[in-house]
């Protein structure tokens, strides 16, 4: 049977931003809500390479993959990139869905196949 996973809501620790059904898969969530170094959370311990500094535009990325490290990578590298750059890089990766959550909140940006599986 698939296991059903939550998705936890980066500003709100008792809440969801929606469930996943996994199997046969690896799910992964990089985000600026656990590891923080400043009330705002602008400084957490994910670094943008390019810029030395923490990525600004989004609050967490999770990324379901064939492999557990696979979404684990991805789903690093999607929190550093744009979400329009993330969604091109997940395209492009093909066998990846993601669910992006941007600063601001709200239900998230999603991959095209991540709509139906996540309930």
């Amino acid at each position: 049977d698939p296991w059903t996973i939550g998705i936890q809501d980066p500003r709100a620790s008792d809440e969801l931003v929606g469930r996943l059904q996994l199997d046969g898969a690896g799910v992964a969530t990089s985000g600026d809500y656990l590891r923080h170094f400043t009330a705002d959370r602008r400084h957490h311990d994910i670094i943008d390479p390019r810029t030395g500094r923490s990525p600004e535009q989004l609050s967490s990325s999770t990324v379901m993959a064939p492999t557990a490290v696979e979404a684990d990578a991805l789903s690093t590298a999607l929190l550093v990139l744009s979400p329009e750059a993330g969604l091109a890089l997940v395209d492009a990766y093909g066998e990846a869905e993601c669910l992006l959550i941007p600063k601001e909140g709200g239900t998230g940006i999603r991959s095209r196949g991540m709509s139906s599986r996540l309930g």
